[in-house]
């Protein structure tokens, strides 16, 4: 339920929160899990590595229409993530996002280097040009 991920969020509890996410998830498919621990656990996976982990909880984030105070920050380790697993388009999608509602502008820079390397691997020169005259 809501209450449990809310208790293992506070307590950190990586593991047990996973599972309780998991399962809310797969009982409840149309209801939102809490932004915050969606970009939580998918930055946690993010950092250990585990990028089909944290590109789950970070994509399940990117489809809630208001997620909050969360900064858009997480559309960059989306998008990496989605990077490294080569998918392309949902990383494509990620760093766009990302360049539309952000504000820090070497955030942006970096996000810019990242897809005009994603545009590249996709074979689209022409794009990749565009976002390098950025």
């Amino acid at each position: 339920s809501l209450r449990i991920i809310l208790c293992q969020f506070y307590l950190k509890d990586k593991a047990a929160l996973t599972k309780e996410v998991n399962d809310f998830m797969a009982s409840s498919p149309s209801a939102n899990v809490p932004p915050e621990v969606l970009e939580w656990l998918g930055i946690q996976y993010y950092n250990e590595k585990n990028f089909q982990a944290a590109e789950k909880y970070l994509n399940a984030l990117s489809k809630i229409d208001n997620p909050g105070k969360v900064k858009p920050d997480y559309l960059f380790y989306l998008g990496d993530a989605a990077t490294k697993l080569k998918n392309v388009a949902e990383a494509d999608d990620a760093f766009s996002k990302y360049l539309q509602t952000a504000k820090d502008p070497a955030g942006k820079a970096k996000v810019l280097l990242a897809l005009g390397a994603v545009k590249i691997s996709a074979h689209k020169p022409d794009d990749a040009q565009k976002i390098a005259e950025e």
